[in-house]
């Protein structure tokens, strides 16, 4: 089967699974708010190759090395094979190579993103044919229909498009509806948009100043410090090892012109996100972010004159630190055993709305039976400032979830003695802080083994005070 599919990747297997396309169709609509195109393509990969966790993930890989692959391709001619190859092993080496091993929209819109990019750099040259109109027009479909965010994906590519105007003195009304009509479909997304303005997000999560500090700071030093560092000092080291190369074409004034408006792309979501109180992750800057690796390469390469020595040193330096990244290094789910110490009798209740979907699909019939999720939205505002797993009735509803969600109020009055599993301090989760309020006792018992995002047994009792 391979690694468990975690909380957001078990939305796109479940909705890819949903019998029929009408029921495909009303399942996103209802419980999450991507574009339809990533549940279309597992759902025919799933067809054909069955319903695994590698078969599910596989089109968003596939398209994640695709996307490098056309990014490659569209680079090579400007700096070069070898300086090509380096910059986009910088971008496997940080931490969004994980996206490649995630069943969720990113690796498809990198693919798009890729075709856009090839397609907009044949439009600019002497003698066009129509293909690269069409596969401008293709990839910002293709984007569109991946993410909703991909519109900030398509921006700079309308700057740089009308920079390239200004620059000819003429418009180029093909490319330019080529680039604004695919935007169009966004506005099919504006009833879900408004629909999640009504989750409340923790402080830490929403968008603000310092997170958009913290992406930058991401970009450059907590976790690329070194292979930035290292590639740098070993490229100068190789100079003397080969003689200066030029490259030959020039990126001019549109393609800084795309470059700077990329670099903006991160500023403009905040402040976007800013005005409803919206989380930011930083997955939804992908194309920021490789563009970002490859103007450092593009520096490195200019400053080190085009030598392929050069490069090679870098490329190698870049090769390493990809090499290390934990592709698939992500918290799986407490199995069987671990929990057989919270008791065969008492429900259990997960604290998480991750933990709850990812154990209730990773463990027997037996557990599922008993494992609980609690919902009090004013509970979780006033503990949390999170409501994003209140929605749990309504997944339940839509997916085949077999364990059980219950209101707060009702589950408490009908069982006064159960076990929680919890992590320390997590910005999402209410439980354990309403229990205490409440007046029950929380009795430490034990800690999960393994690399599981909850770890922490508590047993629950009452003894007999009203819960408020």
């Amino acid at each position: 089967m391979g690694r468990h599919l975690w909380f957001d990747e078990l939305f796109t297997y479940y909705i890819a699974g949903e019998p029929g396309v009408a029921r495909l169709m009303d399942a996103i609509i209802r419980v999450d708010m991507n574009p339809p195109l990533s549940y279309f393509v597992v759902r025919w990969i799933q067809d054909l190759f069955g319903r695994s966790e590698i078969v599910t993930r596989l089109p968003f890989a596939v398209g994640f090395w695709a996307g490098s692959l056309g990014v490659f391709f569209s680079l090579r001619r400007r700096i070069g094979a070898c300086w090509s190859a380096a910059a986009i092993l910088l971008f496997w080496s940080s931490p969004y190579i994980r996206n490649a091993s995630q069943a969720r929209p990113y690796g498809l819109l990198l693919a798009f993103f890729a075709l856009t990019l090839i397609s907009f750099d044949h439009a600019g040259r002497v003698g066009r044919t129509r293909r690269s109109v069409f596969g401008i027009a293709a990839g910002n479909v293709g984007m569109m229909l991946s993410h909703v965010f991909a519109p900030l994906s398509i921006l700079p590519f309308c700057v740089a498009e009308a920079t390239r105007c200004i620059v000819r003195r003429r418009v180029d009304w093909p490319v330019w509806a080529a680039l604004l009509l695919p935007v169009t479909i966004s506005l099919a997304y504006l009833p879900a948009i408004r629909m999640y303005q009504h989750n409340y997000y923790p402080p830490a999560y929403q968008a603000s100043g310092f997170s958009l500090l913290v992406f930058i700071l991401r970009l450059v030093v907590f976790e690329m410090h070194r292979p930035l560092a290292i590639g740098s000092v070993l490229a100068l080291v190789a100079l003397p090892f080969s003689a200066k190369r030029a490259v030959g074409i020039r990126t001019g004034c549109p393609g800084l012109v795309w470059a700077a408006a990329f670099m903006a792309v991160p500023g403009i979501l905040m402040m976007l996100l800013m005005r409803t109180g919206g989380a930011f992750g930083d997955r939804y800057c992908l194309t920021t972010a490789l563009c970002f690796y490859v103007l450092v390469v593009a520096i490195m390469a200019r400053v080190a004159g085009f030598r392929r020595s050069s490069a090679l040193a870098a490329a190698l330096t870049f090769a390493f630190f990809a090499l290390r990244q934990p592709y698939l290094a992500d918290d799986a789910p407490p199995d069987a055993a671990e929990l057989s110490m919270a008791g065969q009798q008492l429900p259990l209740v997960a604290a998480s709305g991750l933990t709850f979907m990812e154990m209730d699909r990773y463990n027997e019939l037996q557990l599922q039976s008993r494992l609980y999720y609690l919902t009090d939205r004013n509970a979780a505002i006033r503990y949390a400032h999170a409501t994003i797993f209140e929605n749990m009735p309504l997944v339940k509803q839509v997916f085949p979830i077999h364990s059980n969600v219950s209101p707060y109020s009702t589950f408490v009055a009908s069982h006064r003695h159960f076990w929680v599993i919890t992590r320390p301090a997590y910005l999402e989760d209410w439980l354990v802080r309403k229990l205490r309020d409440d007046g029950a006792r929380l009795s430490l018992a034990a800690s999960a083994l393994g690399p599981t995002k909850d770890f922490l047994f508590y047993e629950v009792q009452w003894d007999g005070e009203q819960v408020r």
